[in-house]
């Protein structure tokens, strides 16, 4: 995506990117948490997606 041009550095560390060519009424957003994994033997997090009732 940086080498096409279709995203730009928004900041080095943590590493982020922004998407050029999407605008915010084409988006699809999802319920998602994130989460910090307290199993893990180091810092880990985890992305959980909310599901809804049937």
């Amino acid at each position: 995506l940086l080498k096409q041009g279709r995203a730009k550095v928004f900041r080095r560390y943590p590493f982020t990117i922004i998407l050029k060519d999407l605008e915010v009424g084409n988006c699809t957003t999802h319920n998602h948490q994130l989460k910090i994994d307290p199993g893990a033997k180091t810092q880990t997090l985890a992305t959980r997606r909310k599901m809804r009732p049937p």
